[in-house]
């Protein structure tokens, strides 16, 4: 979803008794102007208790055509601070929006940099996502 459109839906988002997952970041970065309303945007979703962030496809939350990732470090301390129980991980994998593939490791290794602690990491990689989507034990 584009920005502005995220940004229309999110007090309606707000409104629903059902969780909400939103994907690629939020594609915070891809529209630079809007980026600080994005931030605040997913800040308040998180805070509601009942929606949960994908950090997937970080290439489709940076300017079109910008392979600067590290950009987004900023933005994933902001809701890593508050709201790590709430982020799940994706590479985006097999990437089919994009004509020239991102290196998936690249991606990968945007976790380790992002996320320190493994303890972090083991929440955002197994314990949120055995929530969020019910795992089966």
């Amino acid at each position: 979803m584009l920005p502005e459109l995220f940004l229309n839906e999110v007090d309606l988002l707000l409104t629903l008794d059902i969780d909400v997952v939103v994907d690629h970041f939020a594609r915070v970065y891809s529209d630079t102007v809007l980026a600080p309303l994005v931030s605040r945007a997913v800040h308040r979703l998180l805070a509601s208790g009942r929606a949960w962030l994908k950090l997937s496809g970080a290439y489709m939350a940076v300017p079109n055509g910008n392979h600067d990732l590290g950009r987004l470090g900023d933005f994933v301390s902001s809701v890593k601070e508050k709201f790590s129980s709430q982020l799940v991980w994706g590479t985006d994998w097999p990437h089919a929006t994009e004509p020239e593939k991102p290196n998936d490791a690249t991606l990968t290794n945007l976790l380790a940099t992002w996320f320190h602690e493994k303890t972090v990491r083991d929440q955002i990689l197994v314990s949120n996502p055995n929530r969020l989507y019910d795992f089966s034990e």
